[in-house]
């Protein structure tokens, strides 16, 4: 089984969607969204409860 049906399989079972961002590539832009995301929610004094959800259209 490949490593990103493993990855999706643990998600899925977490209860989420999973969602193919793509390769390895994309994890830096990833990883510089959830830096943002988590500066936005403690400045916005929302830390820790706030979340970010990807809407599919």
């Amino acid at each position: 089984m490949p490593k990103k049906a493993i990855a999706a399989q643990l998600i899925q079972d977490c209860g989420y969607d999973a969602i193919d961002a793509g390769g390895l590539m994309v994890s830096r832009s990833l990883e510089t969204l959830a830096t943002a995301w988590v500066q936005f929610a403690v400045v916005s004094n929302l830390f820790p409860n706030v979340g970010l959800k990807a809407l599919r259209r």
